[in-house]
């Protein structure tokens, strides 16, 4: 290392030249080469499966709920054709609630992870309303039964 005021050579790391006693001003600092990443990394986000899976749910105990609402109405409007068994019908409702069920619970646990979505968001509103269809349906098989 040379002096920058003088010339005369100085040892490494040195702040002043000995010569002329000027500061050298040199900072001598390791930096460490950081990798260049290029493109963009999607981050995970935790719940997202589970909001997914109660959106999906959702959807198919809605189609199940509207079904089993069908069914109240024609065993409200055909009582003779079931009789009087309402295990017959109701045997139906057990399996419809189950989606639903599953439907908030699973979107309901992606929300609480951190998936604050619309599609999580919609997974727990469709099993409300699934939930809300099946008991209007049982209503109405109870009131005609």
């Amino acid at each position: 290392m040379f002096c920058p005021n003088c010339g005369n050579q100085i040892a490494d790391g040195s702040a002043f030249c000995p010569a002329c006693g000027k500061a050298t001003n040199v900072i001598v600092q390791a930096t460490p080469v950081q990798p260049v990443q290029y493109g963009y990394v999607k981050p995970k986000v935790p719940g997202r499966g589970l909001g997914i899976a109660g959106m999906v749910l959702g959807i198919i105990g809605l189609v199940y709920c509207f079904a089993a609402l069908s069914l109240a109405a024609n065993f409200a409007e055909n009582t003779t054709f079931y009789g009087n068994i309402p295990s017959i019908v109701f045997s139906p409702f057990i399996v419809y609630s189950v989606f639903p069920i599953l439907a908030v619970s699973l979107a309901g646990a992606g929300r609480y992870k951190g998936y604050k979505t619309g599609v999580s968001a919609s997974g727990v509103i469709m099993g409300i309303i699934g939930l809300a269809l099946l008991t209007i349906a049982l209503i109405v098989i109870a009131v005609n039964a």
